[in-house]
């Protein structure tokens, strides 16, 4: 069922993204992809899903189209792209049926992520090349052609969301998974400078990092059943996170009335992990 998103977001938020293009690549059932489609599903905005699974998508797809509205806005159906990313011809045909659907996108959201575990001394050439590039070359690749389009509509803002094991945190069953984060966290600033080079007050593009906390999705909860509760142990905050705890957060710092003054920067949204753990590096118990 969709969520019910009233008085969650300002008007002036509803009034940004209503009728513009909004594109969420890495979008699964139950996911944080899901999650944003939903939400900006309700703003108004026309929404772009990409992701691998035909079924799931669509069916989400309907149950957006057939909810009751939640505001005054005009409401879009929500437009469905499966492909296999990690296949080039497959992405960039799936930025191009992006792209002419929305006629270049307001907003673009990467949510891709592959957190496969393999112990370090087994893993392969062919299993690190398809980690690495799901996790890090494919969401770079088309943010950078989301931004080429953007200029050439007067602007927009691009989110890469990133993890806390490209950092702080270290498992050596994750060399497809963390490496590839912390490039990510490198290319949010690279890219950010790159578009900021030639913003103009009337075209602006600007890129954020989102870094959330382990979140809660049906795919973790099956993988770690017993391991979220465990987990509050280390943040400052003991709540278990979910998928809906990133939308209202990640939208408000995509809008240009919140943060349309920030660029290359990446939000931690962890419950205070990040600040723990850093805690517990300089100040070892």
């Amino acid at each position: 069922m969709p969520e019910n998103w009233n008085n969650c977001f300002a008007e002036n938020i509803r009034r940004e993204f209503s009728g513009k293009g909004v594109v969420i690549a890495g979008v699964n059932e139950g996911n944080i992809g899901a999650m944003l489609s939903d939400a900006f599903h309700a703003l108004g905005a026309r929404v772009v899903m990409i992701g691998h699974e035909e079924k799931p998508l669509q069916e989400l797809a309907a149950s957006l189209t057939q909810r009751p509205a939640q505001s005054t806005q005009p409401s879009y159906a929500p437009i469905v792209i499966t492909a296999d990313l990690l296949d080039t011809g497959e992405r960039l045909a799936a930025t191009a049926k992006a792209i002419e659907a929305t006629g270049a996108p307001a907003a673009f959201i990467s949510t891709l992520g592959q957190d496969k575990r393999i112990p370090l001394g087994e893993i392969d050439e062919g299993q690190l090349n398809s980690l690495t590039k799901i996790n890090f070359q494919v969401p770079v690749l088309m943010a950078r052609d989301m931004i080429l389009e953007m200029r050439k509509v007067g602007g927009g803002v691009v989110s890469l969301f990133t993890s806390h094991h490209g950092g702080l945190l270290h498992d050596t069953d994750m060399l497809g998974y963390a490496p590839a984060k912390a490039a990510i966290d490198k290319s949010i600033k690279l890219l950010a400078q790159w578009a900021g080079a030639t913003n103009t007050p009337d075209n602006i593009i600007r890129v954020i990092g989102i870094r959330p906390g382990w979140i809660q999705t049906p795919a973790q909860k099956e993988r770690f059943p017993d391991a979220f509760t465990e987990a509050t142990k280390s943040q400052l905050i003991p709540l278990e996170m979910k998928p809906r705890d990133m939308v209202i957060p990640g939208i408000t710092y995509l809008s240009r009335t919140v943060g349309g003054l920030s660029s290359g920067v990446i939000y931690d949204i962890d419950c205070g992990r990040s600040e723990n753990e850093v805690r517990k590096e300089t100040f070892p118990s």
